[in-house]
């Protein structure tokens, strides 16, 4: 009877541990039809993310949501059959990627901008984008796919993959992307997040990429290149990560990256407290920056002082900038600002007072 016992117990032991390490396959990605809720937040300051290993514990259960956003996938025929006959094929999917294109910078006037991503048992990719302007689909189809996750995944597996695509968005206007992935899954336990409890694969991945925005009038092209390091925890079924956190690096500011923390989650109430409010330290006078209006006005309150401000995306593109302000109690109109995180820059006049980077979230 104990030698029944024992090995009982140490069979339930190792059928732990090999469940613990989850395998993700196509079957885990999103698919036509999906409607995925998520969390964003901007206060990653009590948490090491970079922290993994085998059979790990991450504790996360404390992550405060300040916006909720939706990833809505769709065939992409059903948005244009067009562009789904002739360049993506009739099985890929879209959803919306509006700030994934360097398109402020010009004014252009779109009906939405996609990301478009296909699936199999080798792969799961980036295909491309396409913008609507009009009614019309102008597409960026990659003629080398980012290939976003390779099938099994398992623990300890490595790869790396190229990505480029060039486009006309009119005849005067080009747009390429290009770069490449670096991928490692570094580490697989137990996750806990506001969402609920999973067994995850945890992946580590760096992006290089550089955006080639070339308008005729303007000469010479406008580029952006930016450095993303990734860690995105992969739960069985879950369509999108768990949590996904993103460090993105603008060429010139490496040292000062921006930080994005996604999370899978359901449907939570609006917060009561304005929206974006990043108390950098604890001194007497740091700037309140927020949002309100549903997002449609942007609110700095820096006490008795004048300076600069400039205003950028998450992907580091510079929207506004105003000069030698009082900043007591400024407000900005924000309504032409996509949901997400900006970036705000604070500049004082008084060399006594330091510089601000903060990040805010727009509903």
């Amino acid at each position: 009877m104990k030698k029944i016992t024992i090995f009982i117990i140490l069979f339930k032991l190792i059928s732990t541990g090999l469940l613990g390490q989850i395998t993700i396959n196509q079957n885990d990605m999103p698919a036509a039809g999906d409607t995925l809720r998520y969390s964003l937040t901007v206060n990653p300051h009590q948490f090491d993310f970079t922290q993994t290993g085998e059979n790990f514990q991450w504790d996360f259960s404390t992550l405060t949501h300040q916006a909720q956003g939706l990833e809505e996938y769709q065939l992409v025929s059903s948005i244009n059959y067009l562009v789904a006959l002739f360049i993506f094929g009739m099985d890929a999917i879209a959803t919306s990627a509006i700030d994934d294109l360097p398109l402020d910078e010009f004014e252009i006037d779109v009906d939405g901008v996609y990301s478009v991503f296909s699936k199999s048992t080798a792969q799961y990719t980036l295909d491309g984008f396409f913008v609507m302007i009009d009614g019309n689909a102008l597409p960026l189809n990659y003629s080398d796919a980012d290939e976003i996750y390779s099938f099994p995944l398992n623990y300890a597996d490595q790869d790396s993959t190229t990505f480029f695509g060039t486009t006309n968005l009119g005849d005067t206007l080009s747009l390429t992307k290009q770069g490449y992935r670096v991928n490692e899954a570094d580490g697989w336990g137990n996750i806990i997040t506001p969402y609920g409890e999973f067994d995850v694969l945890r992946l580590k991945s760096i992006i290089y990429e550089s955006d080639s925005l070339f308008w005729q009038s303007l000469g010479d092209p406008f580029v952006l290149k930016r450095t993303t390091t990734r860690y995105s925890w992969l739960a069985k079924n879950e369509k999108i990560p768990i949590l996904q956190v993103s460090y993105v690096a603008i060429e010139g500011s490496e040292d000062n990256p921006s930080v994005t923390i996604k999370y899978r989650d359901i449907y939570r109430e609006p917060s009561d407290e304005p929206t974006g409010v990043d108390l950098v330290d604890d001194q007497k006078n740091d700037p309140v920056i927020y949002f309100s209006g549903n997002g449609n006005f942007l609110h700095i309150a820096y006490r008795n002082i004048t300076g600069n401000i400039r205003i950028f995306d998450i992907s580091g593109r510079l929207l506004a900038e105003r000069r030698n302000i009082f900043l007591n109690n400024f407000q900005l109109n924000s309504s032409e600002f996509y949901p997400g995180i900006y970036i705000i820059q604070i500049q004082s006049e008084n060399p006594e007072t330091r510089d601000y980077n903060i990040k805010v979230i727009k509903p």
